[in-house]
Formats: structure tokens, sequence, C-alpha cells
């Protein structure tokens, strides 16, 4: 076991809201105001509603676009159009202790959001991360079908040809790792919370630099 968390075949999947950048940032609540904005309108819904309409959205669908596709026919692309087009240097910007820790994890690095390009490329560029990661995952990828369906998961296993036993799953979203640990692989929840988790989580690390005990030499098991 400690040879395969060291090893150079393993390939990490970085979700990336809250997860490469912390959520204290504010990025991530800017972005939902957009959205929110954008359901009242489109929805004629008032701001009581929102809420409840998100949250049954994300748990039938996964997500709110999807959940906008499927029961309003809403344009996926519109729906990035209007509600993504932000400017995320105002939140976020490079973090040294990321990148080191980036560039020194053992194997492939990839991003797998449920975002879509439009923000996943601006918040890495704005990050200073793109370089780093050998492909990158958005839910335009997934055909608006993100995580956590299971097809979205299957998706990116095979267009990177990964053995999921050789894969980690790195997030803050605990849902989107019950799949990745049925799948076989590695699970990593970001999370800056004490308590029990769920036994799907392998791992609790409170920032992505905490990564580095587990995968380059330490063996401390970070779960609470």
């Amino acid at each position: 076991m400690t040879t395969r968390l060291q090893s150079e075949e393993l390939t990490f999947l970085f979700d990336l809201d809250n997860t490469l950048y912390p959520r204290a940032s504010g990025l991530l609540a800017h972005l939902d105001q957009h959205i929110n904005a954008y359901l009242r309108d489109v929805l004629s819904i008032n701001e009581d509603e929102v809420d409840e309409v998100r949250r049954r959205y994300v748990k039938i669908y996964g997500t709110t676009l999807r959940g906008c596709q499927v029961e309003h026919n809403v344009d996926p692309l519109e729906f990035i159009a209007k509600t993504h087009d932000i400017d995320p240097t105002k939140f976020v910007g490079p973090d040294k202790d990321v990148e080191r820790i980036l560039r020194e994890l053992p194997g492939i690095k990839v991003v797998f959001s449920n975002s879509p390009m439009l923000h996943v490329g601006r918040t890495l560029d704005a990050l200073n991360l793109t370089h780093l990661f050998e492909k990158i995952y958005t839910i335009e990828f997934c055909e608006f079908e993100g995580k956590p369906n299971k097809a979205a998961y299957e998706r990116v296993l095979a267009d990177l040809d990964a053995d999921p036993e050789w894969c980690v799953m790195i997030e803050d979203t605990s849902a989107n790792l019950v799949v990745p640990n049925q799948l076989g692989m590695t699970t990593v929840l970001v999370s800056d919370g004490s308590g029990s988790w769920p036994k799907y989580v392998d791992y609790v690390v409170q920032k992505v630099p905490d990564l580095l005990s587990i995968f380059g030499g330490g063996r401390d098991k970070l779960l609470a």
C-alpha cells in the first residue's frame, strides 16, 4: 500500500472549486450569486425559492445546470455564458504552496470539475496552475451530466485509460466521492471541519498541501 500511494503510476484527479483554492476566497459564493440571479429571472421564482430549487436539482441531477436543462430545456451554453462570466482574479491568485505540492506529487495530475471550461480555464490561469495539469475535464466533456453521476467518472477514466485502483479523487464535496470509492479509487476529502467521516472517504485534509503527508513520503492518515 505504501508503494502504491507514492507511485509514479498514480493519477490524481482534482476538483477545482473550494479544492484547489480555499472556500474563504469567496469565488464560489460569488458564482452562486450569479446562478441565483439567473434562476430568479429564467424560472420566475423569488429569492426564498432559489436555494430549495438548487438543492433539489443537485440532489436529483448532480448540478443546477443539469436540472435546468432537464426540467426547463435551458440551453446549457446560454446558462454558462450568463452565470460564469466572472473575473476570478478578484478572488484568487497564485499560491506557491499549492504549485509546489503539485510539482512534488508523483504521477499524473488532472482537473475534473463540474464547472464549465469558461470558469475552469480562467480560474486555473488566475492560480497559475494550468501548466501543472496534463488534462482538464469540465462539464462540457461530460455532456453536462457531471459528478456524482457514475457515467461522468467512467467517461474520464476511459479517456485517461486509467485503472481506478491507481487513481486518487480529491474533492471538497463528500457526495462526489461515493462513486470513486465504489470504482476502487482512493478518495480524499478537502475539509476544514472535524468529526467522523463516511467510510467511502479514505483520507481527509484541510488543504491541498497536506496531500504530501500521504502521497509524498509521509504515512499519517488524516482522518478525524
